[in-house]
């Protein structure tokens, strides 16, 4: 049974962002995906602000070429051919989210500012370097996604500010994708994740791109790994120098986790199988 709150359900942007300011205590649902597990167990909410219904919030991805819309659906990503080929790793990922009714229900907006360390969608999100225009009554302001997560469950998107566009950095020549391992295939949280673009040839890796979700407390890009492999020639003991420090680099940002025992394994191999030097390739 949910508890009893005031439902505020705007129909323009303008009416949202007043609500936020005239309301202290207010929660914002865009998909409520993980909004109303919370408030089915019990969480208490004051006020709730549903903006589903904003028109001016919500286009059909491609309609405004690279910037996404924070109300389109993990289900319309996944069904969109625009995103298929400009941006196949947020296409991949979005594909594999929980069930179709999650897909159907869920948000890249409610995802981003929900936080959580699992989220499909942000590992792909920050290899294509998402912006986000943040609104509230008294202007707008852009930051990096990177910039905006600050800890599980936590960002820096004020009380009263929405997430009103996303801008994402299309990438030429480059290979993408998105690979994940759970535990049971449908209605499941990742339990490690990897958003990959690469730029390379027969004898070199160009460019890199790399960020890793479900294994610390916020998804991050894996820049020491990205600067230690982009722009090197292939080679294997390169690889695994860069793999190394890459562990390093997670025990620092999450500490000792028994779940590390076998995570940190199969994340090596993803990554091996990435660069086409897996257990087939040996």
């Amino acid at each position: 049974m949910l508890p009893i709150f005031k439902c505020h359900t705007p129909k323009s942007k303008e009416e949202a962002l007043s609500i936020l300011t005239e309301e202290e205590k207010i929660k914002v649902l865009a998909g409520g995906t993980d909004l109303l597990v919370e408030l089915q167990s019990g969480k208490k909410v004051e006020n709730l602000l549903d903006i589903t219904q904003v028109a001016d919030l919500k286009w059909d991805p491609g309609s405004k070429a690279q910037i996404i819309s924070p109300l389109n659906t993990h289900a319309e990503i996944s069904g969109s051919a625009f995103i298929r080929e400009n941006f196949p790793a947020l296409f991949k990922a979005c594909s594999l989210v929980g069930s179709p009714q999650i897909r159907n229900m869920g948000t890249i907006g409610g995802n981003i500012a929900n936080a959580s360390p699992a989220a499909d969608s942000i590992p792909p999100l920050l290899i294509y370097d998402a912006e986000l225009t943040l609104e509230s009554k008294g202007g707008s302001r852009q930051m990096a996604l990177a910039s905006i997560l600050e800890g599980p469950y936590r960002t820096g998107i004020l009380n009263h500010e929405l997430i009103s566009s996303i801008y994402l950095k299309p990438l030429s020549g480059f290979r993408e994708g998105y690979k994940r391992l759970t535990i049971r295939d449908s209605l499941a949280l990742s339990r490690l994740s990897v958003a990959y673009a690469i730029r390379d040839d027969r004898e070199m890796w160009h460019e890199i791109r790399l960020a890793i979700g479900s294994l610390t407390p916020i998804p991050f890009r894996a820049e020491g790994f990205e600067r230690a492999i982009g722009g090197q020639r292939k080679d294997r003991g390169l690889l695994e120098g860069a793999l190394t420090d890459l562990v390093n680099t997670v025990r620092e940002m999450a500490g000792e986790r028994p779940t590390h025992r076998f995570k940190i394994p199969i994340l090596k191999e993803l990554i091996r199988e990435i660069f086409g030097v897996g257990d087939a390739s040996r």
